[in-house]
């Protein structure tokens, strides 16, 4: 990228101390974006044994919060042009959200978990497009649209390289807690045995199809790894905080370019 005529990612980009703040914003934020999206849907499937459709909607509070944070905070800004407070209060967010979800487990209320992916969202809408944003703000017209493109691609980057490293980190946990229950268990009917040995083969079990004293157990080890992996989230949204907070408070421009 040093060497290449028109690099993708011009190294001249962090130079600029917005564009390189906001890219280590990002790539925190982007890690809780696509953990939620990805984690959640395990999460109401194998913890709490809804069906794909079920754990899609169930999703749904996280979206309101999302959309309509960003609806509305974008208005807000673009109407005021005032935007650090609203991104620190929205990472701030973020921060609340993923520790709210390190606490799951299998038998939290939903409307608790209705209530932190709602925190989580709002979090994550505030943030996400006035990263873009006062990137823009603040970057010469020439490079607009490598800078604005980098931005994101941080982003996605680092939710790939999170959600591979949390999917390890799940895997390993969900084994832990599912040696850890089934020690010392007994099973009593032929029903116990086939779910054993299906459990054995290291396949994602279908909850509802498994005896209900070993449906608990298998709900339990999901509810309780899933949150587990949300732990690595924390220290990222606190980079974030501290990210945002020292990038330079610059009015947003009114101008346009020809």
């Amino acid at each position: 990228e040093f060497f290449v005529a028109e690099p993708i990612v011009p190294m001249s980009l962090f130079r600029n101390r917005t564009f390189t703040l906001s890219v280590l914003a990002s790539i925190a934020i982007g890690v809780s974006m696509f953990a939620t999206s990805v984690f959640l849907a395990q999460y109401f499937q194998l913890a709490r044994g809804a069906t794909p459709t079920e754990s899609g909607l169930m999703t749904i509070p996280m979206i309101v919060g999302q959309m309509g944070a960003s609806i509305v905070i974008g208005q807000l800004v673009s109407r005021f042009g005032k935007w650090k407070g609203w991104m620190l209060t929205g990472s701030v967010l973020v921060l609340v959200g993923v520790t709210l979800m390190s606490m799951l487990r299998y038998d939290t209320a939903f409307a608790l978990v209705a209530v932190y992916m709602f925190v989580l969202g709002a979090g994550l809408g505030m943030v996400m497009q006035n990263l873009t944003l006062i990137v823009q703000n603040d970057t010469p017209p020439t490079q607009l649209g490598a800078a604005s493109s980098n931005v994101n691609f941080f982003r996605t980057i680092s939710g790939t390289i999170g959600v591979t490293v949390m999917g390890s980190l799940l895997a390993t946990k969900v084994a832990d807690y599912m040696m850890d229950a089934l020690t010392g268990f007994t099973p009593s009917s032929q029903a116990e045995v086939d779910a054993l040995k299906a459990l054995g083969t290291g396949d994602v079990p279908k909850v509802s199809a498994l005896p209900e004293s070993i449906r608990a157990l298998v709900e339990s080890a999901y509810g309780h790894g899933i949150a587990d992996v949300f732990v690595i989230a924390i220290p990222l949204a606190v980079l974030a905080i501290i990210a945002i907070a020292f990038v330079k408070n610059k009015p947003l421009s009114t101008k346009t370019v020809a």
